[in-house]
């Protein structure tokens, strides 16, 4: 998972927990809890980044998201 598709996951996280004030439900929590779920999973994972060197150069950098 790229850091871009982990900071995504979060916003959908928050987004689903605002709703969840409103419109409280089963279906909206048992997502939240399937998404967080996921974050957990890829928290502590190492994720491949494509970035590109001062000339600009792609190659790929290890980090942890």
């Amino acid at each position: 998972m790229t850091v871009g598709e982990y900071a995504r996951l979060n916003a959908k996280i928050a987004v689903l927990k605002e709703i969840a004030i409103y419109y409280s439900g089963k279906t909206i929590d048992n997502i939240i809890q399937q998404l967080e779920a996921i974050r957990e999973e890829v928290s502590n994972d190492r994720a491949d980044i494509i970035v590109n060197d001062r000339f600009g150069n792609p190659f790929e950098a290890d980090c942890y998201v």
